[in-house]
């Protein structure tokens, strides 16, 4: 093979690689959030004695305050305690929250129990959550987490939104 040829195939075999990855880039970049298995987490059927851990709670979290970038540290900071992550944007507008509130349809359900282990002084609202998981609204006045379970055990029988 002279070295013309072998430049033409070396050359369309990069063509090819680049092109390969600017499909799947476009793909990933215009799917869903969570598009993948149908969503970051599957409704499942908890019994009490059950055991609900991080890495099973999806967390949304919302700034309803006007530091920029809130949402996505708090968001950040429970990923590092072991949560799943769901959506970080801005709270809908007019949203009032001083400090921290999770918004939620099941109060008592065991991921709520748990995120709020690790929020410290949190208002339970219950109103439709936003976005998958347990839905965190932040505010100026919410400064860190605290340290909270890794786990906590079902109460009475449930239907919960878990990841993996």
């Amino acid at each position: 093979m002279g070295p013309r040829l072998r430049t033409a195939l070396t050359l369309l075999v990069l063509l090819g690689v680049v092109l390969g990855a600017a499909a799947w880039g476009w793909s990933r970049l215009t799917s869903p959030v969570g598009d993948a298995a149908g969503g970051p987490c599957t409704e499942t059927d908890l019994e009490p004695g059950d055991r609900v851990t991080t890495e099973q709670v999806v967390v949304t979290v919302l700034n309803a305050g006007s530091r920029s970038g809130l949402a996505g540290r708090v968001t950040g900071d429970l990923v590092d305690q072991g949560f799943v992550k769901g959506q970080s944007t801005n709270a809908p507008s007019g949203t009032e929250v001083p400090r921290v509130q999770i918004w939620t349809d099941s109060p008592r359900s065991p991921q709520v129990r748990l995120v709020r282990g690790y929020l410290g002084e949190v208002s339970v609202v219950r109103r439709d959550p936003v976005g998958e998981g347990v839905t965190v609204v932040v505010g100026d006045d919410f400064e860190e987490l605290t340290a909270g379970p890794a786990r906590v055990t079902v109460r009475e029988d449930t239907t919960a939104c878990l990841a993996g």
